[in-house]
C-alpha cells in the first residue's frame, strides 16, 4: 500500500496559509481508495469509500492496487507532533469520479494550479506547498515525470506528446513500433505504403521518429501536416538500442527506445525548398564527377601512346592540340575525339547549373550576407542554406564548426587528452567547400604575404599549409554562423583591430 497526499477544494477555495495543517494519520484520517482505472502507470480515477470525492493523485500504481489517501484541510487544533483527523466541515466538495481526467499528461492539473506544490525541501523531505500545508511524504511516492504534470509543458518549445511512434521507413512495407513516454508497448504494426498515412491520421497527436534516411524529409513534413510532431534520428543512434536480432520490428522499437533518451540528438527536417536547391547542388557535383572521370579516361588512352597530360580540365586546349599533331591509329583518335566532346557536353550542362546557382545565391539575403566573407562564393553560401539546420539552433559557432567536422578526433581518456586528424563525421559539403575556400587565402598569402602580426601569418609560421587551412576553415564556420544569427555582414578583424 503506498500513502498519497491530495488536498480537497472547492472552485475556487483555498486552505487559509495562517491555519497551517499537520499530516494526517495514514490509518485513522485516511481514505483507502481503489484505482479504477491505472494508466500508463499512474492513477488516474479515484474513489473514495465514505463517498468523498478524492482528487487524482499523481503517483505511480499498479492495476487495482490499493492506495490510502491521506487528505489533509486546516485543523482547528495543531498542536506540534500531533495527528489531525479533518472533519466534514474543513473538507469541501471536490470533482466527482466521472469528472476525474483519464490521461495521463493530465495528472494533478485539476488542483495544482489551486495548491502549487514547491520543490523539497531539506533532509526531512518536506514539500511544502505555496498555502502552508506541510505534507511529508517519502520521495519515491512522489515519483511523478515532470513531461506528465500538464499538457501545457514544453521542451525546447515542443509541446510533448504521450505517445512516441517509431517508424521504419522503407519503400513498401513500413513498420510502426508505438509506446508511452514510460515505455508501455501500445501497438505493433506492419502498414504497406498506401496504409502509412490512413494508419497515422487516426492516431492522436504524438511524438512520431524516424530513421534520417532518404524518404525521411518527405514523411516529416506529411507526418508534421497530420499533427504529429516529428523528430529525426541519425541510424548510428539507433543501432546501439537493437536487441540481437536485426529486423524491423527491432528497428522500430530501437528507435522509440533511443529517441526517449534524453540526451539523444536529431536531425532537423529539411523544408521543400531546401531539398530542391539541395537536388539542384547534388546535380551539379554528378556532372563534375562525371567529366572528370571522361578526362582521366582521355588521359589514360593517350598515356598509352607516350603522350603525358598533367591533371585538370584546364588542359583540355593542350589534348586538343596533341590529337591535332600527333602519329595516332585512326580508330585511338575517333575515340579520343568522341571522349572530348563528351566533356564538351558535360560543360555546357555544368556551366548551365552554375549560373542557376548563382542566380538563386543573389535572390537570397543570407547567401548574399555570407558571400561578404573572403572564401565564401555562391556555391559555399548555397551549401549552407541547402544542408544546414537552422544556424539558430547552434549555442554558439563552436557547435556548428564541429557539426560540419571541422574538430579533431578524439582519443581522451584518463584525463590525458589526445587529439587526431579530422574525420569524415559532419557535414561533408560544407566542410569540403569551407576547406577549399580557406586554402585559396593560404596559398594567396603565402604568395603575396599575409598581413604582419596577423593570425594568419602567426599561423603559417609555425604550422603546415593544409593544418593552416582546416583551422583557417574552422574561423569560417564560426563566422557564418555570427553572421547568420545577428544578421550582420562580414567585418574583417584586421580592420576592426585598427579601428
Amino acid at each position: 500500500m503506498i500513502a498519497v497526499a491530495v488536498a480537497p477544494f472547492g472552485l475556487g477555495h483555498h486552505p487559509p496559509a495562517a491555519r497551517p495543517a499537520v499530516l494526517c494519520d495514514p490509518v485513522k484520517g485516511g481514505e483507502t481508495a481503489r484505482s479504477s482505472a491505472c494508466r500508463g502507470g499512474f492513477v488516474t480515477n479515484l474513489s473514495g469509500q465514505r463517498g468523498n470525492p478524492v482528487i487524482q493523485a499523481g503517483v505511480a500504481c499498479k492495476p487495482e492496487q490499493e492506495v490510502n489517501v491521506v487528505v489533509f484541510a486546516p485543523c482547528h487544533q495543531t498542536v506540534p507532533g500531533e495527528t489531525a483527523v479533518p472533519t466534514h466541515q474543513d473538507t469541501h466538495p471536490g470533482p466527482t469520479a466521472p469528472d476525474l481526467l483519464h490521461d495521463p499528461a493530465d495528472v494533478c492539473q485539476c488542483f495544482l494550479p489551486r495548491v502549487p506544490v514547491c520543490r523539497a525541501q531539506g533532509s526531512a523531505e518536506e514539500m511544502v506547498p505555496a498555502d502552508g500545508v506541510v505534507a511529508v511524504l517519502p520521495a519515491r511516492h512522489r515519483n511523478v515525470p515532470e513531461w506528465s504534470l500538464s499538457k501545457n509543458n514544453r521542451v525546447k518549445g515542443r509541446q510533448m506528446k504521450d505517445t512516441v511512434i517509431g517508424v521504419d521507413l522503407a519503400k513498401t512495407i513500413f513498420q510502426v513500433h508505438g509506446a508511452s513516454r514510460a515505455g508501455e508497448v501500445m501497438f505493433r504494426k506492419k502498414l504497406r505504403r498506401q496504409q502509412f498515412m490512413q494508419f497515422m491520421a487516426t492516431q492522436p497527436p504524438a511524438l512520431v521518429v524516424l530513421e534520417a534516411c532518404g524518404s525521411a524529409h518527405y514523411w516529416a513534413r506529411e507526418l508534421a501536416g497530420a499533427g504529429h510532431e516529428v523528430r529525426l534520428i541519425a541510424p548510428q543512434y539507433v543501432k546501439p538500442f537493437v536487441k540481437r536480432q536485426k529486423n524491423d520490428a527491432a528497428d522500430a522499437e530501437a528507435i522509440v527506445i533511443a529517441a526517449r533518451q534524453p540526451e539523444m540528438r536529431f536531425v532537423e527536417p529539411r523544408t521543400q525548398a531546401q531539398q530542391a536547391r539541395s537536388v539542384l547542388f547534388r546535380s551539379r557535383e554528378r556532372l563534375v564527377h562525371q567529366r572528370t572521370e571522361l578526362v582521366n579516361a582521355l588521359r589514360a588512352v593517350l598515356y598509352e601512346f607516350g603522350l603525358v597530360v598533367p591533371q585538370g580540365i584546364a588542359h583540355i586546349k593542350r589534348i586538343e592540340a596533341m590529337l591535332d599533331e600527333a602519329v595516332l591509329p585512326e580508330l585511338v583518335r575517333q575515340e579520343c575525339l568522341d571522349l572530348l566532346q563528351q566533356i564538351s557536353e558535360q560543360s555546357v550542362r555544368i556551366d548551365a547549373r552554375t549560373k542557376k546557382i548563382r542566380m538563386l545565391a543573389q535572390g537570397s539575403e543570407t547567401a548574399c550576407r555570407l558571400q561578404s566573407m573572403p572564401g565564401v562564393g555562391p556555391l559555399t553560401a548555397l551549401a549552407v542554406e541547402a544542408f544546414a539546420p537552422d544556424l539558430q539552433t547552434f549555442r554558439r559557432g563552436r557547435d556548428f564548426a564541429a557539426w560540419l567536422g571541422l574538430v579533431p578526433r578524439q582519443f581522451s581518456s584518463g584525463g590525458k587528452e589526445r587529439l587526431g586528424r579530422i574525420s569524415k563525421a559532419g557535414q561533408a559539403d560544407i566542410r569540403r567547400l569551407l576547406i577549399m575556400g580557406a586554402m585559396t587565402q593560404v596559398n594567396w598569402a603565402s604568395r603575396k604575404g599575409p598581413a604582419p602580426g596577423s593570425w594568419l601569418a602567426r599561423m603559417l609560421a609555425r604550422k603546415p599549409r593544409m593544418l593552416v587551412a582546416i583551422a583557417l576553415a574552422n574561423r569560417m564556420a564560426r563566422a557564418i554562423w555570427a553572421m547568420a544569427t545577428k544578421q550582420e555582414d562580414y567585418r574583417d578583424p584586421a580592420l576592426s583591430v585598427a579601428a
